[in-house]
Formats: C-alpha cells, sequence, structure tokens
C-alpha cells in the first residue's frame, strides 16, 4: 500500500509526463519507469545494479511495455546536460 501512494504522489508531483523525457536515476525494478511510461513518457531507467535492470527488462516486457534501460553510476550519468525534461532520483 505505502509503495502504491507513493508512486501516485511522485507521478502527481511530475504530471504531467506525456511525451517528457524522463530520467529514472536508480530505477531499480523498474517500478516508477513503467509507470512513467504507461502514462506517455520516454523515460530511461539507469541503475548501477545489472540484476535490476534484468528485472526491470522483465517487469516491462511483462506489461508490454518499451524500456531504455542503461547500466551506469547515477554520480556519472553517460547523457548530456539538459537530455531530459524531468528526473526522478
Amino acid at each position: 500500500v505505502t509503495e502504491r501512494l507513493e508512486m501516485a504522489a511522485v507521478l502527481e508531483f511530475l504530471s504531467p509526463v506525456e511525451g517528457k523525457r524522463v530520467l529514472d536515476a536508480g530505477c531499480g525494478d523498474g517500478t516508477y519507469s513503467i509507470a512513467a511510461t504507461e502514462r506517455g513518457a520516454l523515460v530511461t531507467g539507469v541503475d548501477l545494479s545489472e540484476d535490476m535492470l534484468a528485472m526491470a527488462r522483465a517487469r516491462s516486457a511483462a506489461r508490454g511495455v518499451t524500456g531504455d534501460w542503461r547500466q551506469a553510476d547515477v554520480m556519472a550519468l553517460p547523457f548530456p546536460d539538459s537530455s531530459v525534461d524531468l528526473a526522478k532520483g
């Protein structure tokens, strides 16, 4: 219940996300990335753990959602400045 309420609050704070480039830094299993993608965002999920990214890939595939999943350190992101519209960390 707590996770569902937290996700709703975060997505409401970021709204509207449709058509926006969103970075989910430390995406874990992709919960927020998938939810934002389902709301029309173009999401890149970044995590240091390849195991977590594998879970995110599996979860997004099971939901029929396309994700851009990248292994990287959030302290040294592989993106140029201003390449996203919103970030969730």
